[in-house]
């Protein structure tokens, strides 16, 4: 059964990403740019080490963490899209944060550069993939903001095949394939789901948290679903695999 999903990818499992493009600031935007600005591509770049100062400017807000009680997450993309053009911003101020709206052009400032993997609970249930999610947080003994300047429009998501990904001959070809797509908006086609949903609530009581693939051609926030659930101690590991053609 194939399936067609949109997202922001920002997975831990399988996928990781970086980079991007940046309308406000013109073409000098990056390192040396005034201000210290960068770009995402920047921040999704291996060559910049976790914990270095980032600030971007013109970057457009793509999705808004509603899910839950622990609100407050953020994704934010180059207007010009691409591989690497988006990133996770994480611990912004939830006032700033509340403020916002999707489609909204914003700068941000006291900000790193951060690779997440969550650690589980008291040493359990960690992620040991050794892979992690790119995002930024507030830079070390300071507070980020975030800063909206204009209103622009959300990129068209990029199109990603589940199917050719999956038939690449290794995992480190398939991994470097989706890094491409972390925090970028995306359709993924040619999936499918092969096992039923999953509860991913810690009591499994709240209906709200129940995973499941959507329907063909619905929408889905699965990137902010496995970083929040990460980030609140819960691991929803939905199992999907490549999708046949036909």
């Amino acid at each position: 059964m194939n399936r067609t999903i949109a997202v922001v990818l920002t997975l831990s499992a399988a996928l990781c990403a970086c980079r991007s493009d940046d309308t406000n600031t013109g073409d000098d935007a990056g390192p040396d740019a005034p201000g210290g600005s960068v770009r995402i591509q920047d921040v999704q770049n291996d060559s910049m080490a976790a914990g270095t100062p980032v600030a971007l400017s013109g970057v457009v807000v793509t999705a808004i963490d509603a899910y839950g009680a622990k609100t407050g997450d953020i994704w934010v993309e180059e207007v010009g899209g691409g591989p690497f053009s988006g990133v996770h911003v994480f611990g912004a101020p939830l006032a700033q944060v509340g403020a916002l709206a999707v489609g909204d052009i914003v700068s941000i400032a006291g900000a790193e550069k951060d690779e997440f993997a969550y650690q589980g609970t008291n040493g359990m249930g960690g992620d040991t993939s050794g892979r992690s999610i790119t995002e930024l947080k507030p830079v070390n003994g300071g507070m980020m903001t975030v800063t909206k300047t204009g209103t622009g429009t959300v990129p068209a998501p990029e199109m990603v095949d589940a199917l050719a990904i999956g038939q690449k001959a290794t995992q480190a070809e398939r991994d470097a394939e989706w890094e491409k797509w972390e925090g970028v908006l995306v359709t993924v086609n040619n999936i499918s789901a092969v096992t039923a949903a999953k509860c991913v609530g810690s009591a499994c009581s709240d209906m709200t948290s129940t995973a499941s693939m959507p329907r063909v051609g619905s929408s889905s926030s699965l990137h902010s679903l496995r970083s929040r659930a990460r980030r609140r101690g819960r691991l929803p590991r939905p199992t999907v695999s490549p999708g046949s053609r036909g």
